[in-house]
Protein backbone atom coordinates (compact mmCIF):
# COMPACT_ATOMS: atom_id res chain seq x y z
CA UNK A 1 0.00 0.00 0.00
CA UNK A 2 1.00 3.62 -0.44
CA UNK A 3 0.93 4.40 3.28
CA UNK A 4 2.38 1.09 4.50
CA UNK A 5 6.09 0.82 3.91
CA UNK A 6 8.74 -1.59 5.12
CA UNK A 7 10.19 -0.07 8.29
CA UNK A 8 13.73 -1.35 7.80
CA UNK A 9 13.76 -0.23 4.20
CA UNK A 10 12.56 3.22 5.22
CA UNK A 11 15.22 3.52 7.91
CA UNK A 12 17.90 2.42 5.46
CA UNK A 13 16.78 5.10 2.97
CA UNK A 14 16.81 7.64 5.78
CA UNK A 15 20.39 6.74 6.75
CA UNK A 16 21.80 6.57 3.25
CA UNK A 17 20.05 9.63 1.89
CA UNK A 18 19.96 10.47 -1.79
CA UNK A 19 23.37 9.90 -3.29
CA UNK A 20 25.06 12.45 -5.47
CA UNK A 21 27.33 11.45 -8.29
CA UNK A 22 30.48 9.99 -6.78
CA UNK A 23 28.65 8.35 -3.89
CA UNK A 24 28.48 11.36 -1.49
CA UNK A 25 25.20 11.87 0.36
CA UNK A 26 23.07 14.80 -0.73
CA UNK A 27 22.91 17.01 2.35
CA UNK A 28 20.47 19.39 0.61
CA UNK A 29 17.66 16.80 0.42
CA UNK A 30 14.82 16.75 2.95
CA UNK A 31 15.70 14.67 6.01
CA UNK A 32 12.51 12.60 6.05
CA UNK A 33 11.80 8.90 6.45
CA UNK A 34 9.51 8.79 3.42
CA UNK A 35 9.60 6.92 0.14
CA UNK A 36 9.63 8.89 -3.09
CA UNK A 37 6.12 7.61 -3.83
CA UNK A 38 4.86 8.94 -0.51
CA UNK A 39 6.55 12.30 -1.04
CA UNK A 40 4.91 12.61 -4.46
CA UNK A 41 1.52 11.75 -2.99
CA UNK A 42 1.65 14.36 -0.22
CA UNK A 43 2.97 16.97 -2.66
CA UNK A 44 -0.06 16.30 -4.88
CA UNK A 45 -2.63 17.04 -2.15
CA UNK A 46 -4.68 20.18 -2.66
CA UNK A 47 -3.69 22.71 0.01
CA UNK A 48 -7.00 24.53 -0.33
CA UNK A 49 -8.85 21.32 0.58
CA UNK A 50 -6.60 19.93 3.30
CA UNK A 51 -4.59 22.92 4.48
CA UNK A 52 -0.83 23.35 4.30
CA UNK A 53 -0.20 22.66 8.00
CA UNK A 54 -2.42 19.56 7.89
CA UNK A 55 -0.47 18.10 4.95
CA UNK A 56 2.79 18.76 6.79
CA UNK A 57 1.50 16.81 9.79
CA UNK A 58 0.46 13.98 7.46
CA UNK A 59 4.07 13.76 6.37
CA UNK A 60 5.16 13.61 10.01
CA UNK A 61 2.59 10.91 10.70
CA UNK A 62 3.71 8.86 7.70
CA UNK A 63 7.28 9.09 8.90
CA UNK A 64 6.15 7.76 12.27
CA UNK A 65 4.28 4.90 10.53
CA UNK A 66 7.34 4.02 8.48
CA UNK A 67 9.47 3.92 11.61
CA UNK A 68 7.13 2.14 14.05
CA UNK A 69 4.55 0.45 11.83
CA UNK A 70 1.46 2.10 13.40
CA UNK A 71 -0.28 5.42 14.10
CA UNK A 72 -0.23 5.20 17.89
CA UNK A 73 1.70 8.41 18.42
CA UNK A 74 2.15 9.22 22.14
CA UNK A 75 0.77 12.58 23.22
CA UNK A 76 4.18 13.43 24.61
CA UNK A 77 6.25 12.15 21.69
CA UNK A 78 9.74 13.41 22.47
CA UNK A 79 11.05 13.20 18.89
CA UNK A 80 8.21 15.33 17.53
CA UNK A 81 6.08 17.05 20.18
CA UNK A 82 4.12 18.89 17.50
CA UNK A 83 2.99 15.58 15.99
CA UNK A 84 1.93 14.20 19.37
CA UNK A 85 -0.15 17.28 20.12
CA UNK A 86 -1.66 17.27 16.63
CA UNK A 87 -2.73 13.62 16.85
CA UNK A 88 -4.42 14.28 20.19
CA UNK A 89 -6.10 17.43 18.85
CA UNK A 90 -7.30 15.57 15.75
CA UNK A 91 -9.10 13.05 17.96
CA UNK A 92 -10.79 15.90 19.84
CA UNK A 93 -11.85 17.55 16.60
CA UNK A 94 -13.20 14.24 15.33
CA UNK A 95 -15.36 13.81 18.44
CA UNK A 96 -16.78 17.31 17.92
CA UNK A 97 -17.39 16.47 14.26
CA UNK A 98 -19.32 13.35 15.30
CA UNK A 99 -21.50 15.40 17.63
CA UNK A 100 -22.27 17.98 14.96
CA UNK A 101 -20.32 20.70 16.76
CA UNK A 102 -17.96 23.21 15.15
CA UNK A 103 -14.76 21.41 14.20
CA UNK A 104 -11.75 21.75 11.94
CA UNK A 105 -12.20 18.10 10.94
CA UNK A 106 -13.69 17.47 7.49
CA UNK A 107 -14.84 14.47 5.46
CA UNK A 108 -11.70 14.77 3.32
CA UNK A 109 -9.38 14.83 6.31
CA UNK A 110 -11.15 11.89 7.93
CA UNK A 111 -10.91 9.87 4.74
CA UNK A 112 -7.17 10.28 4.28
CA UNK A 113 -6.38 9.73 7.96
CA UNK A 114 -8.49 6.57 7.97
CA UNK A 115 -6.61 5.25 4.94
CA UNK A 116 -3.37 5.86 6.84
CA UNK A 117 -4.70 3.75 9.72
CA UNK A 118 -5.18 6.68 12.10
CA UNK A 119 -6.01 5.60 15.68
CA UNK A 120 -9.14 7.71 16.26
CA UNK A 121 -9.53 6.79 19.92
CA UNK A 122 -5.95 6.07 20.89
CA UNK A 123 -6.70 2.80 22.63
CA UNK A 124 -9.34 0.14 22.06
CA UNK A 125 -12.73 0.98 23.60
CA UNK A 126 -15.78 -1.16 24.02
CA UNK A 127 -18.78 0.13 22.11
CA UNK A 128 -21.61 1.61 24.18
CA UNK A 129 -25.31 2.16 23.55
CA UNK A 130 -24.53 5.00 21.17
CA UNK A 131 -22.27 2.73 19.13
CA UNK A 132 -20.09 5.69 18.33
CA UNK A 133 -16.96 4.33 20.01
CA UNK A 134 -14.97 1.88 17.96
CA UNK A 135 -11.61 0.15 18.05
CA UNK A 136 -8.78 2.62 17.72
CA UNK A 137 -8.09 1.92 14.05
CA UNK A 138 -11.68 1.33 12.92
CA UNK A 139 -12.93 3.57 10.10
CA UNK A 140 -14.88 6.47 11.65
CA UNK A 141 -18.62 6.61 11.20
CA UNK A 142 -20.11 9.12 8.80
CA UNK A 143 -22.43 11.83 10.14
CA UNK A 144 -25.56 10.14 8.81
CA UNK A 145 -24.71 6.85 10.55
CA UNK A 146 -23.96 8.65 13.81
CA UNK A 147 -27.28 10.50 13.63
CA UNK A 148 -29.16 7.26 12.93
CA UNK A 149 -27.46 5.55 15.88
CA UNK A 150 -28.59 8.31 18.23
CA UNK A 151 -32.08 8.21 16.71
CA UNK A 152 -32.33 4.46 17.29
CA UNK A 153 -31.20 4.90 20.89
CA UNK A 154 -33.77 7.66 21.45
CA UNK A 155 -36.50 5.49 19.94
CA UNK A 156 -35.59 2.64 22.31
CA UNK A 157 -35.55 5.03 25.26
CA UNK A 158 -39.02 6.36 24.43
CA UNK A 159 -40.41 2.85 23.98
CA UNK A 160 -39.09 1.91 27.43
CA UNK A 161 -40.51 5.07 29.04
CA UNK A 162 -44.01 5.24 27.50
CA UNK A 163 -43.01 7.80 24.88
CA UNK A 164 -41.59 10.23 27.46
CA UNK A 165 -38.28 12.06 27.03
CA UNK A 166 -38.57 13.83 30.37
CA UNK A 167 -36.70 11.02 32.12
CA UNK A 168 -33.69 11.57 29.85
CA UNK A 169 -30.84 13.24 31.74
CA UNK A 170 -29.68 16.43 30.00
CA UNK A 171 -26.03 15.72 30.82
CA UNK A 172 -25.90 12.43 28.90
CA UNK A 173 -24.77 12.20 25.29
CA UNK A 174 -28.30 11.32 24.19
CA UNK A 175 -29.73 14.19 26.24
CA UNK A 176 -27.36 16.67 24.61
CA UNK A 177 -28.18 15.22 21.20
CA UNK A 178 -31.94 15.66 21.66
CA UNK A 179 -31.42 19.27 22.81
CA UNK A 180 -29.31 19.92 19.73
CA UNK A 181 -32.05 18.54 17.44
CA UNK A 182 -34.48 21.10 18.91
CA UNK A 183 -32.04 23.96 18.37
CA UNK A 184 -31.39 22.88 14.80
CA UNK A 185 -35.12 22.51 14.15
CA UNK A 186 -35.69 26.10 15.30
CA UNK A 187 -33.01 27.21 12.84
CA UNK A 188 -34.78 25.33 10.05
CA UNK A 189 -38.06 27.07 10.89
CA UNK A 190 -36.29 30.44 10.75
CA UNK A 191 -34.75 29.58 7.38
CA UNK A 192 -31.23 29.54 8.77
CA UNK A 193 -28.46 27.11 7.89
CA UNK A 194 -28.92 23.91 9.90
CA UNK A 195 -27.74 20.31 10.14
CA UNK A 196 -31.30 18.94 10.40
CA UNK A 197 -33.19 17.98 7.25
CA UNK A 198 -36.86 17.46 6.43
CA UNK A 199 -36.22 13.70 6.39
CA UNK A 200 -34.68 13.78 9.88
CA UNK A 201 -37.53 15.92 11.22
CA UNK A 202 -40.08 13.48 9.78
CA UNK A 203 -38.27 10.55 11.41
CA UNK A 204 -38.34 12.28 14.78
CA UNK A 205 -42.01 13.16 14.31
CA UNK A 206 -42.77 9.51 13.54
CA UNK A 207 -41.73 8.50 17.09
CA UNK A 208 -43.55 11.41 18.73
CA UNK A 209 -40.51 13.57 19.38
CA UNK A 210 -41.35 16.62 21.50
CA UNK A 211 -39.95 19.73 19.85
CA UNK A 212 -41.15 22.03 22.67
CA UNK A 213 -40.68 20.15 25.96
CA UNK A 214 -41.28 23.25 28.06
CA UNK A 215 -44.78 23.70 26.62
CA UNK A 216 -45.55 20.01 27.01
CA UNK A 217 -44.32 19.98 30.60
CA UNK A 218 -46.42 23.07 31.38
CA UNK A 219 -49.61 21.48 30.00
CA UNK A 220 -48.92 18.28 31.95
CA UNK A 221 -48.40 20.10 35.26
CA UNK A 222 -51.52 22.28 34.77
CA UNK A 223 -53.52 19.10 34.15
CA UNK A 224 -52.11 17.49 37.29
CA UNK A 225 -52.83 20.65 39.30
CA UNK A 226 -56.47 20.65 38.12
CA UNK A 227 -56.76 17.01 39.17
CA UNK A 228 -55.29 17.85 42.58
CA UNK A 229 -57.86 20.62 43.06
CA UNK A 230 -60.68 18.28 42.08
CA UNK A 231 -59.58 15.87 44.82
CA UNK A 232 -58.59 18.32 47.57
CA UNK A 233 -60.66 21.43 46.85
CA UNK A 234 -57.71 23.82 46.44
CA UNK A 235 -54.35 24.32 44.68
CA UNK A 236 -52.24 24.27 47.86
CA UNK A 237 -50.00 21.43 46.76
CA UNK A 238 -47.35 20.71 49.43
CA UNK A 239 -43.76 21.25 48.30
CA UNK A 240 -43.00 17.71 49.40
CA UNK A 241 -46.07 16.07 47.92
CA UNK A 242 -45.36 12.36 48.15
CA UNK A 243 -47.95 11.30 45.56
CA UNK A 244 -46.40 13.58 42.93
CA UNK A 245 -43.09 15.19 44.03
CA UNK A 246 -42.63 16.87 40.64
CA UNK A 247 -45.97 18.67 40.93
CA UNK A 248 -45.08 19.92 44.43
CA UNK A 249 -41.75 21.32 43.26
CA UNK A 250 -43.35 22.83 40.15
CA UNK A 251 -46.01 24.70 42.13
CA UNK A 252 -43.33 26.13 44.43
CA UNK A 253 -41.26 27.18 41.41
CA UNK A 254 -44.20 29.00 39.80
CA UNK A 255 -44.62 31.08 42.96
CA UNK A 256 -40.95 32.05 42.80
CA UNK A 257 -41.32 33.01 39.14
CA UNK A 258 -44.42 35.04 39.98
CA UNK A 259 -42.58 36.93 42.74
CA UNK A 260 -39.86 37.87 40.25
CA UNK A 261 -42.57 38.95 37.79
CA UNK A 262 -44.20 41.30 40.34
CA UNK A 263 -40.77 42.78 41.12
CA UNK A 264 -40.14 43.48 37.44
CA UNK A 265 -37.21 41.07 37.30
CA UNK A 266 -36.41 38.54 34.56
CA UNK A 267 -38.52 35.41 34.98
CA UNK A 268 -39.69 32.34 33.09
CA UNK A 269 -43.41 32.90 33.62
CA UNK A 270 -45.53 34.99 31.25
CA UNK A 271 -48.67 37.04 31.79
CA UNK A 272 -50.70 34.48 29.84
CA UNK A 273 -49.52 31.66 32.06
CA UNK A 274 -50.22 33.68 35.20
CA UNK A 275 -53.77 34.22 33.92
CA UNK A 276 -54.18 30.52 33.12
CA UNK A 277 -53.19 29.46 36.64
CA UNK A 278 -55.20 32.21 38.31
CA UNK A 279 -58.35 31.04 36.51
CA UNK A 280 -58.09 27.57 38.05
CA UNK A 281 -57.56 29.01 41.55
CA UNK A 282 -53.80 28.96 41.90
CA UNK A 283 -52.57 30.43 45.21
CA UNK A 284 -49.70 32.77 44.40
CA UNK A 285 -48.82 33.83 47.99
CA UNK A 286 -49.36 30.81 50.22
CA UNK A 287 -48.80 32.48 53.60
CA UNK A 288 -51.18 35.34 52.72
CA UNK A 289 -53.90 32.86 51.76
CA UNK A 290 -53.44 30.90 54.99
CA UNK A 291 -53.56 34.12 57.00
CA UNK A 292 -56.84 35.17 55.38
CA UNK A 293 -58.30 31.74 56.12
CA UNK A 294 -57.25 32.11 59.75
CA UNK A 295 -58.97 35.51 59.98
CA UNK A 296 -62.17 34.06 58.57
CA UNK A 297 -62.13 31.26 61.13
CA UNK A 298 -61.59 33.78 63.95
CA UNK A 299 -64.65 35.75 62.81
CA UNK A 300 -66.76 32.62 63.00
CA UNK A 301 -65.75 31.96 66.63
CA UNK A 302 -66.50 35.57 67.59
Amino acid sequence: RLFATNTKKGEQQHKEGTKKEGGAPDTTSTDRLLTSEQEEFFASLNQQVYGRAFIERLRDLQEYINKFGNCHVPKRYAENQTLGNWVNKSRQMYRKYQEGRQSSMTEERIEILTKMGFAWYGQTHQGNGNRDLQDGNSPPLCKETIWKNYFDELKSHMEENDGMIESLASGTKLGKWTARQRREYQKMQLGERTMITEERAELLNSIGFDWSPWDTKWKLRVKELAEYKARHGDCLVPVQYKENPKLGRWVSTQRKYYKLYTEGKPTRISQDRIKELTEIGFIWVRWEHLWNDCEEECKVYK
